[in-house]
């Protein structure tokens, strides 16, 4: 049966920190599920109850949660937990995941959402004096048989040329859309993320969840006692992040062949730095686990750091470029009107 989605990333984030709550204070999956469902909507109130009636099946929680569309982030790591057994850590970890690109993405809307407007409405006027404007005021020039200022028509000229550079913003997206449903979909994980790495301004924001959704991950898998060698074997096997699933394949085959575990993150792109260093730390300490535990945490408060870094660049930004271009419009409607008046 299919189900829409019903769980918004606010609801599942919600739900999981309850659950988290609950085992922490000794309460069964199945004990926390049935009391968190009494204060759940009709319809989500079904759909638990039908994750209730799987479980007793012996279906694990990660797939009842699957059909239900949540989070692929947070499918893989309760995956990742039936192999360490530390669920109440992963339902944590999940929701401290979810709350973080939810606080994320509310910030990152605050802060646009008016210079969008903005940017929207000068847009407008623009089309306008371009499409309107302009031409009466050439008309008129004519007419008089009067030249325009130099500045006059440098505005006018600029007019055009945004016209044409927003022409060729469009043609740009047209031709990003192509390649992405013509080529880039057909790519492996591996050159995907291969893209992703070269796109500036994001790409930092990659490479760090990137190294800290591993190093949590394994982390809690060592802290469980399952080795470096099976733990790699766990992110082959698992399907929901088919990166992680061919970073796997590749540790374990270099792994097989006899190299360092610090070398073989050092060869690749997809991680920040330091994780080499925090590796062969914890290897040399025998606390691999304890390091990228901390490192990992460490990688999730500098990511919210940058974040909040950006949202404070974007906004003055957005609202120079339209305060710059108003001023342009405002110049462009009074200044041929001075120039003819001077003429008279």
């Amino acid at each position: 049966m299919e189900i829409r989605r019903t769980w918004l990333l606010k609801d599942q984030a919600n739900l999981l920190q309850q659950l988290s709550s609950l085992l922490s204070k000794g309460y069964t999956l199945n004990e926390a599920l049935q009391f968190v469902m009494m204060h759940l909507s009709k319809q989500k109130k079904e759909e638990i109850e039908r994750c209730l009636q799987q479980l007793k099946q012996g279906i694990p929680f990660q797939e009842t949660l699957q059909q239900l569309k949540f989070h692929k982030d947070v499918l893989a790591i309760l995956l990742f937990s039936e192999e360490h057994g530390d669920l109440c850590y992963a339902l944590n970890e999940s929701s401290k995941l979810l709350d973080q690109r939810l606080s994320h993405l509310e910030k990152i809307t605050k802060v646009i959402r008016y210079p969008l407007f903005l940017l929207f409405s000068v847009s407008i006027m623009i089309y306008i004096i371009q499409g309107v404007i302009g031409p009466q005021f050439q008309s008129m020039y004519q007419s008089m048989n009067i030249s325009p200022s130099f500045f006059t028509s440098l505005l006018l000229y600029m007019f055009e040329g945004i016209k044409w550079a927003f022409y060729l913003f469009l043609g740009v997206i047209v031709l990003l859309l192509v390649f992405y449903f013509l080529v880039f979909r057909k790519k492996s994980p591996h050159e995907k993320m291969s893209y992703y790495v070269r796109i500036p301004l994001i790409n930092h924001f990659i490479r760090l969840f990137n190294s800290y959704f591993f190093s949590a991950q394994l982390s809690s898998l060592l802290r469980a006692g399952v080795s470096v060698f099976d733990s790699f074997q766990i992110f082959k096997d698992q399907h929901y992040m088919p990166f992680y699933k061919e970073e796997g394949i590749r540790v374990i085959e270099g792994l097989t062949r006899g190299e360092m575990l610090e070398s073989l993150f050092l060869k690749s792109n997809f991680y920040d730095d330091k994780i080499v260093q925090v590796i062969a730390y914890g290897q040399a300490n025998s606390q691999l686990s304890r390091e990228l535990y901390t490192y990992s945490q460490f990688l999730l408060d500098q990511l919210e750091r940058k974040v909040e870094k950006w949202t404070t660049v974007i906004q003055p930004a957005i609202y120079l470029f339209v305060g710059i271009v108003v001023l342009i419009v405002y110049l462009s409607i009074l200044m041929p009107m001075y120039q003819m008046m001077n003429q008279i």
